[in-house]
């Protein structure tokens, strides 16, 4: 079964904003708004 579009758009924007990430350009507030709770969001949607 392949992956819903949601879940492959979180992860394709995590993966474009890695650098950030990983330079501290983004806190964690940021990244939290911005890819945790959307993913928590869909993976509660799943279940």
């Amino acid at each position: 079964m392949p992956a819903p579009t949601a879940l492959l758009d979180l992860i394709a924007r995590f993966t474009d904003q890695l650098d950030d990430y990983q330079r501290g350009r983004y806190n964690e507030t940021q990244f939290r708004r911005d890819f945790l709770d959307p993913l928590f969001k869909f993976l509660c949607r799943t279940i």
